[in-house]
């Protein structure tokens, strides 16, 4: 009973500080190689996904010359939602290009300081923001804010590519991209993790060891009830 209540604190800790899901695997699973690699792709892609896009354009522009009436009207429709779609698909390019930037500071960083590994220096950072270290937590906020900025921009471009679906050619010229961003998404996640991942288990101990003390203090606290009720029965002799 002793150890399945100090373990659901310690789970109950890591719940709390939003770590849970990523916390194991962040460790393992991260690759600052790889993710250089994921970061690259995720850019091509949707780079030759805004070239598609923009020939789809000029291939509406260049249909509308030879229709008319309710014809132009549902072209221009057409038109607006890959319009849309181009203007979204830009958007998310900034943010993956952002990702990079952040990626390549913290790499920068990497390579100055004495880290056996990436890793290491990841939860340095993490280390080192929680004790207010002012760089640190830049570090650690920009890569935040990195992440969440990409993710907005991805479910916004997302909604807009479902709402131009009918489209002939947008689900095809988007669907590499999906596929990229996505993993680079998840990867960011296990970074992001990483960083966190030693305050995540600075909380779990501290939460073991106040769950130690608070049960020492019960027992003794028994302990002492106990004495208490035996001393009055002897006085009662």
């Amino acid at each position: 009973m002793k150890l399945n209540i100090k373990k659901s604190l310690a789970i109950a800790t890591i719940a709390c500080a939003g770590f849970l899901p990523t916390f194991s695997q962040a460790m393992l699973v991260f690759d600052a190689a790889n993710y250089s690699q994921t970061t690259i792709t995720a850019i091509q892609q949707i780079k030759a996904q805004i070239d598609q896009v923009r020939q789809l354009q000029e291939q509406i522009k260049s249909n509308s010359a030879n229709f008319a009436g309710k014809d132009i009207a549902d072209l221009k429709r057409e038109y607006d939602k890959v319009k849309r779609v181009y203007d979204s698909a830009n958007a998310l390019q900034n943010t993956l290009l952002g990702v990079q930037q952040n990626f390549d500071n913290l790499k920068a960083m990497f390579g100055s300081g004495n880290y056996q590994d990436f890793g290491s220096m990841a939860v340095s950072i993490g280390d080192r923001a929680k004790a207010g270290d002012a760089v640190a937590k830049n570090l650690y906020d920009n890569s935040r804010r990195a992440q969440d900025q990409m993710k907005d921009a991805f479910d916004r471009h997302q909604k807009i590519v479902d709402q131009a679906s009918n489209v002939s050619g947008v689900t095809e010229a988007t669907q590499a991209t999906t596929a990229a961003v996505g993993v680079l998404i998840q990867q960011n996640n296990s970074m992001l993790a990483m960083m966190a991942a030693d305050q995540t288990k600075k909380a779990v101990d501290a939460s073991e060891i106040n769950t130690e003390k608070q049960e020492r203090a019960q027992a003794e606290m028994k302990y002492q009830q106990n004495m208490s009720s035996e001393l009055k029965k002897i006085l009662k002799k």
